[in-house]
Formats: structure tokens, C-alpha cells, sequence
């Protein structure tokens, strides 16, 4: 079987594919899950803080003076 398919329906056809192929592997697998109240409190207030949680080790690592 031979399809014949213009430059630009082609390019549409694979644009589709890329799409879904992308939205298959980049889909969350926790969209629809709720979160525990406690849980959602606590994300809430991390990303209120301007702190940085940043450790020790791996700002010395990344300095290239760890031991």
C-alpha cells in the first residue's frame, strides 16, 4: 500500500507524532492523585521560603575541593 502525502502533510503527520510520543513520556503519573493536607502545607511553605537548602558537600564538590 502507497500513501502519497504533500511536503507539508507530512510534516504535519510527524508534528502530530513527535507530539504524542512527547506527551506519553513527559505525561505526570500523579495528575488526578490528591495531596495529604499536611504534605501540601509543607510544599506551600518551601516554596515561600527564600531559604536554600543547598548541602555542605556538594557545594565544596562543585567548588572541586572535596576531599
Amino acid at each position: 500500500m502507497t500513501v502519497d502525502l504533500t511536503k507539508d502533510e507530512l510534516k504535519a503527520f510527524v508534528k502530530e507524532a513527535v507530539r504524542e510520543a512527547l506527551d506519553e513520556m513527559l505525561a505526570d503519573p500523579d495528575q488526578g492523585l490528591e495531596l495529604k493536607e499536611a504534605l501540601e502545607e509543607r510544599l506551600l511553605v518551601s516554596s515561600q521560603s527564600r531559604e536554600l537548602n543547598i548541602k555542605l558537600d556538594d557545594i565544596a564538590k562543585e567548588l572541586g575541593i572535596s576531599s
